[in-house]
C-alpha cells in the first residue's frame, strides 16, 4: 500500500540540477504548493541516512517545495511525499515514468493546447490520483480516531493527546481534500467558461486574464 508521509524539505537532496528546469515552471509551482497546503504530483523519496532522502521521481516539484519554503517558512516546511521501500521501487519508477510521459488518450479526440497548459496538463493527469490516494489515507485516519475514542471512553486518558492531533490532522486533509476537488472542477472548465462564472459573482476582470489567474479568483471567493 501506498503511504504518504510529511517530510522536511530540507532532509531533502536532488541529483538533478536546479538548472534544469525553467524558473517560470518552479515559481508557478510553489505559488501553487503554497496555495493548496500540499504538492499536487506524486514526489517519490529513497531514504540515503537518518532523516535524510534523495528523490527518485519528482524533481520540479522538489525544487518547487524549495521555492515555497522560501517565500513562507511555516507553511512550506513539509512535503507530502511517498518514501519508496527497496521492494517496490522499480514499479513505483515505473509509474511515475508512465504518468510523466504518458502519450496515449482515452477518447479519440484532438487535444487542444492552450499558450499556459504545457505545466496544467501535466498536474491535471495525476491530480485524480493525488486525490485518491489522500482520500484513502484520510479515510485510514478517521478509523484510527474512531478507535482512540473507543479507548478514551474506557478510561485511557493517555491517548487524549494523540486524540487531538489526529483531530486536527483530519480536519486539515478534508480543508485539502475539498480544495483540491474545486480545482480540479476549474481545471477541467475552459477560460470562457470560468469568466462567465467570475461574470456572475461580481467580479470585474482584465480581458486577457489568464486560466490560473481566474482559478485563484474563484478559489479565494469559495
Amino acid at each position: 500500500m501506498i503511504k504518504f508521509s510529511l517530510v522536511d524539505v530540507s532532509s531533502i537532496q536532488s541529483n538533478v540540477p536546479r538548472s534544469n528546469f525553467s524558473e517560470e515552471q518552479i515559481e508557478q509551482l510553489a505559488d501553487m504548493i503554497l496555495e493548496c497546503e500540499g504538492v499536487l504530483n506524486v514526489i517519490l523519496l529513497t531514504q540515503i541516512g537518518i532523516n535524510n532522502y534523495r528523490v527518485l521521481a519528482g524533481d520540479l516539484e522538489y525544487y518547487a517545495a524549495l521555492r515555497a519554503k522560501e517565500k513562507n517558512p511555516r507553511q512550506g516546511e513539509m512535503i507530502n511525499a511517498v518514501i519508496v521501500q527497496p521492494q517496490n521501487q522499480e514499479v513505483l519508477l515505473k509509474q511515475a515514468e508512465l504518468f510523466k510521459n504518458s502519450s496515449f488518450t482515452v477518447e479519440p479526440k484532438p487535444v487542444i493546447v492552450r499558450d499556459e497548459t504545457s505545466l496544467e496538463s501535466g498536474l491535471k493527469k495525476q491530480l485524480d490520483q493525488l486525490i485518491e490516494l489522500q482520500n484513502q489515507d484520510h479515510k485510514k485516519t478517521q478509523a484510527e480516531f474512531q478507535t482512540l475514542s473507543q479507548m478514551i471512553s474506557s478510561g485511557n486518558s493517555d491517548i487524549n493527546n494523540r486524540l487531538q492531533q489526529l483531530e486536527t490532522t483530519v480536519n486539515n486533509l478534508t480543508a485539502i481534500f475539498d480544495k483540491l476537488i474545486k480545482k480540479s472542477k476549474y481545471d477541467a472548465m475552459t477560460v470562457a467558461q470560468l469568466k462567465e462564472i467570475v461574470k456572475k459573482l461580481g467580479i470585474k476582470v482584465k480581458s486577457n486574464i489568464k486560466k490560473g489567474e481566474l482559478i485563484a479568483i474563484l478559489l479565494d471567493q469559495d
